[in-house]
């Protein structure tokens, strides 16, 4: 019979070394399934919760894995099941799922989490994640100026907002980001120029916006990627790993540069949400 835990430092040695990754950083919730007559593990799911001061609570499905030898028996729907019940209890109005971005599993995934009755929503946006000391903070221009998010008056928040109507972009209430690790650039004679916003959960930072105007994108985004490093080597403890959210190639590129191609790919974004 499948059983599912909740996968904690007492536990996780168990289930290594698939839960031993990266794509697990930006992850508060991660749930282990293993066969009880055996005691074997077959499956882990990582998800995170969200509180959006617009959407409500929610959970988000980050990444999931079942063992090749226990595929077709339920693992993943336990684990499914598992979290629902978590969401339900948290009062969760929304439960995301994504896609990981191994292209031979893609359609298997559509299959498995529509017949558990998601629906698709759009696209998704490539994840990358790396740790703080992989950025090369040389890069930064001195002349670009970053404005914490905390300093930013109403007029130059709704100068935000249009920003982000402009790409298709949602921006949460100001309080659901981290205001001394989120800036944007400001320019006295152009206006908003670039934007980088930063929630910070349980130690660990995921980038939720990236948000540039079409001049000098690369010298805008990595000055406030410094910034936002900076910061956050004040407040996190050494070591600590950052999510990054990319919306095209440009941005990929200058990420990948930034942390020496290390920067890994491990996954999409939110592609689904339960009917």
């Amino acid at each position: 019979m499948i059983k599912v835990t909740r996968i904690n430092k007492e536990n996780s040695s168990l289930f290594l070394p698939a839960v031993d990754t990266l794509s697990l950083a930006v992850c508060d919730i991660i749930l282990g399934a293993y066969d009880e007559k055996t005691d074997t593990a077959c499956g882990i799911l990582a998800a995170e919760s969200e509180d959006n001061g617009q959407t409500g609570y929610s959970f988000a499905i980050r990444h999931i894995y079942v063992n090749e030898d226990w595929r077709g028996k339920g693992v993943g729907r336990a684990l499914i099941n598992a979290l629902m019940d978590l969401s339900l209890e948290a009062g969760a109005k929304t439960l995301l799922c994504c896609h990981m971005e191994n292209e031979n599993e893609e359609n298997a995934l559509s299959l498995f989490f529509e017949a558990l009755g998601f629906m698709r929503t759009k696209d998704a946006l490539p994840v990358y994640a790396f740790r703080l000391s992989e950025i090369d903070k040389g890069k930064a221009d001195d002349k670009i100026s970053c404005i914490p998010l905390k300093e930013l008056e109403d007029r130059k928040w709704r100068e935000l907002l249009l920003l982000a109507e402009k790409k298709s972009a949602v921006i949460n209430v100001k309080r659901y980001y981290d205001e001394n690790i989120s800036s944007v650039v400001y320019d006295g004679r152009e206006g908003l120029k670039g934007a980088l916003l930063i929630s910070r959960r349980n130690g660990v930072l995921a980038v939720d916006r990236v948000l540039i105007t079409k001049e000098n994108r690369t010298r805008i985004l990595e000055a406030l990627i410094y910034q936002a490093v900076t910061e956050a080597e004040k407040l996190c403890p050494p070591g600590t790993e950052i999510g990054i959210i990319l919306t095209d190639q440009d941005q990929e590129m200058t990420v990948k540069e930034l942390t020496g191609f290390k920067a890994e790919k491990v996954g999409s974004f939110a592609a689904h949400v339960l009917q």
